[in-house]
């Protein structure tokens, strides 16, 4: 097939550029499906790689479009053998494809060889996944988003629940409409729920959160996750402004209690002392200075009293009157709670009473029941130590050897290409492996980073699992760059 026989196949008078070629298939490419008309789809992605061709200046392709199609006496008992087959040498072509695309192959590479195979097997998932990891590879994530729509759209609906797992705050609201007539259960919203909470999407949070109520519905097979996780839950709807829906998840999670006859379970729940403060935080006025609100939420949930009194006394400076009548609020509403506003910098208008909330997060704090609610103030503390200690042994970064940047930078690289499974644990690792090694602290590189090592040697071993072409060439990649880093790491430790 000639230049002009593929531009006539494709329906086209001439070569214009751009994407009229690549248009002009698709279209083509509806009614000359390979299980329908093996044939004219065998022509029509020759015609397609024919101009690719001349465009690109290289060969076309030699086989003729007909020798795709079996012979007669070659032909399967069955209808579907011969599509079957056409099918398969389509998709082992462009498994081969990928499979030699280099490890230094740029990132558009294997974009383009996954957008060439879903364009030539448009009803294969596989292909779809191809693009969607070849376009995450390349950190062209808008486009993946598009990949993604359009293949649930084109009926792959796992397509939809993977872009929820990888991307919730993409979500829109049809979507999640979608993802709850699809029969996701309700631990897939929980699971949700907690990742735009993380990433401060309390909007789209909360949304999820009702949706899983509604899937959950009574005596679920699955149980719902502790009340010490729907406790976080609410206080950070606070934090993140959004106090309707912390009190609408708080009015269906304590019916469900209800209605399962779970109260005694519930009270004696390890958090059972933290929820009469937040049916407080409940009760006060949606009028009530969100800021403040946010801080006594941000007390409840990890002990550090200093946002609530930060706030407040934001707001007495800002304007007496509101914060004269946001304490009358707290002592009507929420008396417990007062004593989150009070500082000894501040006067205290009213006598404190000797049990309140201070005690009750004190207790918390101390008593093993407690430590899983205010875990969030001792990982504060460590960091805030660690943010002290770490300027005084690291070198400061204008000075760093030559040695130590190229580590550094190595590290990032590595870190790129990691799954998103533990991904930010196993960064922090590779980082501080090239601290170490910065301050001379070789011997404890050289016994860290044996479990780095066997947590690096899972990640490849998983890609290597899956066995698709995308995989194997990301896998390839994550090899090669492990090499680098630990020669970088290695160059550290004896410079």
């Amino acid at each position: 097939m000639d230049f002009e026989e593929a531009l006539q196949e494709l329906g086209v008078d001439a070569d214009p550029g751009g994407d009229t070629v690549r248009r002009a298939y698709l279209r083509r490419l509806k009614t000359r499906k390979p299980e329908t008309d093996p044939e004219g789809f065998a022509r029509l992605r020759q015609a397609y790689e024919t101009v690719l061709a001349a465009r690109e200046g290289r060969e076309g392709p030699r086989t003729e479009a007909e020798s795709l199609a079996p012979a007669p006496e070659a032909a399967a008992p069955e209808a579907t053998g011969p599509v079957s087959t056409l099918r398969q040498d389509v998709f082992d072509r462009f498994r081969a494809e990928f499979r030699a695309l280099p490890p230094d192959a740029p990132p558009e590479a294997p974009v383009e060889v996954a957008r060439r195979a879903v364009e030539a097997l448009p009803d294969m998932a596989e292909a779809r996944q191809w693009l969607v990891e070849a376009l995450l590879a390349a950190d062209r994530i808008p486009d993946a988003l598009v990949v993604y729509r359009d293949a649930y759209r084109q009926g792959f609906t796992g397509f939809l629940v993977e872009l929820a797992q990888r991307f919730p705050r993409a979500l829109e609201d049809a979507e999640l409409v979608l993802l709850a007539e699809s029969g996701a259960p309700h631990g897939f919203f929980w699971g949700l729920t907690e990742q735009l909470l993380q990433q401060g999407d309390g909007v789209r949070a909360a949304k999820c959160a009702l949706a899983a109520f509604e899937r959950m519905g009574t005596n679920p097979q699955e149980p719902p996750p502790p009340p010490g996780w729907f406790l976080q839950v609410q206080l950070l709807l606070y934090i993140q402004s959004q106090p309707e829906s912390a009190r609408e998840v708080g009015r269906r999670y304590a019916a469900w209690v209800r209605g399962e006859g779970l109260q005694d379970a519930f009270k004696s729940d390890e958090t059972a002392r933290i929820w009469p403060l937040l049916a407080q935080l409940h009760v006060l006025p949606d009028a009530f200075d969100p800021a403040v609100r946010a801080g006594m939420a941000q007390a409840l949930l990890d002990g550090d009293l200093d946002p609530a009194r930060e706030a407040f006394q934001a707001l007495r400076e800002r304007s007496p009157q509101e914060a004269s009548e946001a304490a009358g609020q707290v002592r009507a509403h929420a008396p417990d709670l007062e004593q989150l506003l009070v500082s000894p910098l501040l006067s205290v208008p009213e006598p404190v009473p000797s049990t309140s909330v201070l005690t009750v997060l004190q207790n918390a704090a101390r008593s093993p029941q407690g430590r899983g609610v205010m875990s969030g103030a001792f990982i504060l503390l460590f960091f805030l130590f660690k943010a002290c200690l770490l300027p005084a042994t690291r070198e400061p970064r204008g000075t760093e050897r030559p040695v130590v940047v190229e580590a550094r930078r190595m590290a990032t690289v590595l870190c790129s290409q990691l799954d998103r499974q533990d991904k930010q644990r196993l960064c922090g690792s590779l980082q501080q492996l090239v601290v170490w090694g910065a301050g001379g602290r070789c011997s404890r590189v050289r016994r860290e980073q044996v479990e780095v090592e066997r947590q690096l040697e899972a990640q490849v071993t998983a890609l290597g699992a899956d066995a698709g072409p995308m995989q194997e060439v990301q896998q390839q990649r994550l090899k090669a760059t492990r090499e680098e880093f630990r020669r970088a790491l290695l160059n550290v430790c004896q410079g």
